[in-house]
């Protein structure tokens, strides 16, 4: 399966070669509903029922029981047809029915339909109306059932000396720029954004405050040196308690803006994907050759080295928001740690200070996408790494064939795909600018993983390409 360590060859100078990791780990992401709890109420008005049907609510005339809250509840925000309420009957004998709750706060929840079986059911209440005001309060569908607690959040402030208006208000704000990650029980951090446009009409100061909900709170501080457009980038603070869409208010009267809140991904089976699986205790075996040409001259020598890559520890790590696994790997000489995370066929390398195995370059800091196992042919697309803390590598991706055979040491391999990656380095120190590196093709096999990397650099004599590198694979173990 996949080599967790393939190696990036690089001609940086003559001799510049890297290495880069290939790794792999899932995400799964869950529904989007929060399970009721009890809460502080400030009334609790009976409804109305009719119909045929006969039934009772789960929790009697207490809470109700086993009850789900679908939306968002906002103080001056229409409800939507995404705002409802699921509640379990018992239902005795089958008919008709129509239920409704009070106008508590501007909302009433209501639904009717027909039972037709006897026995545990649920129904689904819609809500409609405008929140009048912010705050807990309690609703008890028909005129003898249960109770439910909802919380409604008001709308945000606004303080300082500008006088502005946020574009599109009260509506959704205009063209909001969302960026970050929001999963359920990770704490938001500086990177976790919403920029939104205001037209200032008095230059000054502002602090601009979204309504605090699921437990998040978007707000910005600054100064409008100028009237006229601008951009405020607002920043989320707080930990999400509940997977939803969830409506922000920035601003005392200010536009809306939604989002998504999913639940925490994890870590999945190790051959979730399947071309480039991580598996602990798989072991693989390479033969390496490195070309060292004379550049003045045809002349080349060569040198083959049998190197061995064994997985030895996975953990999960979040960073920033993403669930990715720390994988060591043992290459016979050193053990180096990289994190990894992959989804929907999309394998992301992040890796510190990572030894080269072909040369004695540190590769300080590596954050890659390897494959994009899931695209067509010719898909691009292009990354950066640091080498010895002051150099950059520039990698650009490619796609070239998907779903071809390659026949390594009398092993023919089904279901390869070729990527080429061409390369260049951007030299501060020394001061030599950028500079080609030639390229590098890896051919990856599905349920195995990296089986053949071939190297390419230009020679800076005679600006003709040759071969520099290639590792074969000999043999594997997955478990």
């Amino acid at each position: 399966m996949l080599a967790l360590l393939s190696l990036k060859l690089i001609n940086m100078a003559k001799k510049l070669q890297n290495t880069l990791l290939i790794l792999c780990a899932a995400i799964l992401f869950a529904a989007c509903q929060k399970e009721l709890t009890a809460a502080d109420v400030n009334t609790n008005t009976p409804g109305t029922s009719s119909g045929t049907a006969k039934y009772s609510f789960a929790g009697g005339t207490s809470s109700c029981s086993g009850s789900v809250i679908n939306g968002t509840y906002n103080k001056g925000s229409v409800l939507t047809s995404i705002n409802t309420i699921v509640l379990k009957v018992n239902v005795d004998s089958i008919g008709t029915y129509t239920i409704a709750t009070a106008n508590i706060n501007g909302i009433i929840f209501s639904g009717s339909a027909n039972f037709t079986a006897t026995g545990a059911q649920t129904i689904t209440l819609k809500g409609t109306g405008t929140p009048l005001a912010a705050g807990n309060f309690s609703f008890m569908p028909g005129s003898n059932g249960c109770s439910f607690a909802l919380s409604f959040t008001a709308n945000g402030t606004t303080n300082g000396t500008a006088q502005f208006t946020l574009n599109g208000a009260p509506d959704s704000c205009t063209s909001p720029k969302v960026s970050g990650n929001y999963f359920v029980g990770i704490a938001l951090n500086a990177t976790d954004t919403v920029v939104i446009k205001a037209t200032v009409t008095t230059a000054g100061s502002f602090t601009i405050t979204s309504n605090a909900v699921n437990g998040i709170i978007f707000s910005a501080t600054g100064t409008f040196a100028t009237s006229g457009p601008h951009t405020v980038t607002l920043t989320g603070s707080g930990k999400p308690t509940t997977a939803g869409a969830f409506t922000f208010t920035p601003g005392t009267n200010g536009c809306k803006f939604a989002i998504n809140f999913i639940t925490a991904p994890v870590s999945g089976d190790c051959k979730e994907c399947i071309y480039l699986p991580v598996c602990v205790g798989s072991k693989y075996e390479y033969a390496d050759t490195v070309f060292t040409p004379n550049f003045f001259d045809t002349g080349f020598t060569s040198q083959t080295s049998v190197r061995k890559a064994d997985y030895l520890t996975s953990v999960d790590t979040i960073i920033n928001g993403r669930v990715f696994k720390k994988v060591g790997l043992d290459n016979g000489i050193n053990t180096n740690y990289s994190y990894v995370n992959c989804f929907n066929g999309e394998t992301t390398v992040i890796a510190y200070n990572i030894q080269s195995t072909t040369s004695g370059n540190v590769l300080t800091a590596i954050n890659t996408i390897e494959l994009k196992a899931n695209a067509a042919e010719g898909t691009n697309w292009k990354d950066t790494s640091v080498v010895n803390t002051v150099n950059y590598l520039y990698s650009s991706h490619t796609i070239v064939k998907k779903g071809i055979s390659r026949t390594l040491l009398g092993v023919t391999y089904n279901n390869v795909i070729l990527v080429r990656v061409d390369q260049s380095a951007l030299f501060v120190d020394p001061p030599i600018g950028l500079v080609s590196e030639g390229y590098v093709e890896y051919y990856t096999a599905k349920g195995i993983g990296l089986i053949e990397t071939i190297g390419y650099a230009p020679n800076p004599i005679t600006n003709e390409t040759y071969l520099t590198y290639h590792s074969v694979i000999k043999s594997y173990l997955v478990p």
